[in-house]
């Protein structure tokens, strides 16, 4: 059975790689909180993550993104995930976990992470 939480993250994934800020923009509430680092205050309402998500993409290439599920309530789920993309003509790796909280129609409502970067040269 595919969760709600699959979805959203197959979705996530499909924005990602694709550079789809509408995509990005779909999966969270009007109202949401991401956080991107647990030491920083949230970007907070769906503009603000549409416009970081949009400034982020733009300079990466060759995008992949996985996930796998490690726990999961009927509200939120904990997920550990990798990406790698280029980014001048330097290959990124980032290792993270991500904590997403679903409201009933399975939008974001509160989004947070942690995550290291390696570079390739």
């Amino acid at each position: 059975m595919i969760t709600r939480l699959q979805t959203w993250l197959d979705n996530y994934k499909q924005a990602w790689e694709n550079r789809d800020p509408k995509i990005i923009a779909a999966l969270f509430t009007d109202e949401a909180a991401y956080y991107i680092t647990p030491f920083n205050d949230p970007l907070r309402g769906k503009t603000a993550i549409v416009e970081y998500w949009h400034g982020v993409s733009r300079t990466q290439e060759d995008i992949n993104f996985n996930y796998e599920t490690l726990a999961l309530n009927e509200t939120s789920g904990i997920c550990h995930w990798q990406a790698s993309f280029t980014r001048k003509h330097k290959r990124i790796t980032l290792d993270g976990i991500m904590v997403i909280s679903l409201n009933p129609d399975g939008m974001c409502y509160e989004f947070r992470e942690w995550w290291h970067r390696r570079e390739i040269n």
